[in-house]
């Protein structure tokens, strides 16, 4: 789907079912270090779900991310992110598509952010961002997804930011996708916050989580999103050589965050996919066949490692 755009921040389908990014702004905000390292794996799923017109669809899809930052002169900040993702999905009974539509989607992305104080309130966000997504056996060429975010957040106090930007990424089918999206960092108080979940990039806005802090080490929030991705299909897929895959969901979630330590993370989350639908292009990017996905359960789990 992505299924696995839960991601902690970002590991929130790629990510893209659920986004994991359960670390972001969990702690109190304190001294930032010169630089920092961040590893993330994860497991996200989806239950067997009922396509519209007969047959069920299901993924598993395993997620790893690397992401560095490091501070620079006068409160800016570079960083690299990097992340892999493999979505396995299984299509049984007879359906719409005469088959299986596709087999295995592997993700890669990159992206380069970069932050800046604009004065003493605003801050200045920009992620240039390039994302490889291919059934086994597609052209890689043929796969890339490339683009740009930019917002500006204010700061309203400690721990309180809110902000506004826009996406625009250029499709597999040569189309620009524009899209505004809103930040969201808000702590009402030591126990409950309000924050993006997820990461802006191809397959959509970040989403909004509401979430409650027992102590230093556990958290409890629930969340959603809109979540729309793409992916070239195989030079031999033979219902739409070197066409596009194209899948679209609604993910509500529960998410429990638990920290051992300030530099060791587990998330898990549970939900279901709403409103999912799944559909076909061919290589110039026209409509094929598609078919509605009916609710199904969504659960995920990620480990993360900062230092």
């Amino acid at each position: 789907m992505t299924l696995a755009s839960l991601r902690p921040h970002t590991l929130g389908l790629a990510v893209s079912l659920l986004g994991l990014s359960g670390l972001s702004g969990q702690a109190i905000a304190q001294t930032p270090p010169a630089s920092q390292t961040s590893i993330s794996a994860g497991y996200v799923g989806m239950s067997e779900a009922d396509l519209d017109a007969g047959g069920t669809a299901s993924v598993d899809s395993a997620i790893l991310s690397i992401n560095h930052s490091r501070n620079l002169a006068r409160g800016s900040s570079l960083g690299l992110q990097f992340r892999a993702e493999q979505d396995n999905w299984k299509f049984d009974g007879s359906n719409r598509f005469g088959g299986a539509p596709w087999g295995d989607i592997q993700r890669y992305s990159i992206g380069v952010p970069f932050t800046t104080p604009l004065n003493n309130d605003w801050r200045l966000m920009v992620t240039p961002r390039a994302e490889w997504a291919m059934e086994d056996g597609a052209d890689e060429g043929e796969a890339l997804t490339w683009g740009l975010t930019a917002g500006a957040m204010r700061s309203y106090g400690p721990n309180r930011r809110l902000g506004i930007g826009l996406a625009t990424f250029a499709g597999l089918d040569d189309e620009v996708k524009v899209f505004p999206f809103f930040i969201v960092d808000w702590r009402f108080n030591d126990q409950w916050r309000l924050f993006n979940p997820l990461g802006v990039g191809p397959s959509g806005p970040a989403g909004l989580e509401l979430a409650y802090r027992f102590n230093d080490q556990w958290e409890l929030g629930l969340g959603g999103s809109w979540r729309s991705s793409e992916f070239r299909l195989a030079t031999d897929n033979v219902r739409a050589r070197n066409g596009i895959g194209e899948v679209n969901y609604i993910p509500v979630f529960a998410h429990v965050s638990w920290k051992p330590t300030p530099m060791i993370g587990v998330d898990a989350y549970a939900g279901m996919a709403f409103g999912g639908e799944l559909k076909l292009r061919n290589a110039n990017g026209d409509d094929i066949v598609q078919d509605d996905l009916g609710s199904a359960p969504i659960f995920g789990v990620t480990g993360s490692l900062r230092f």
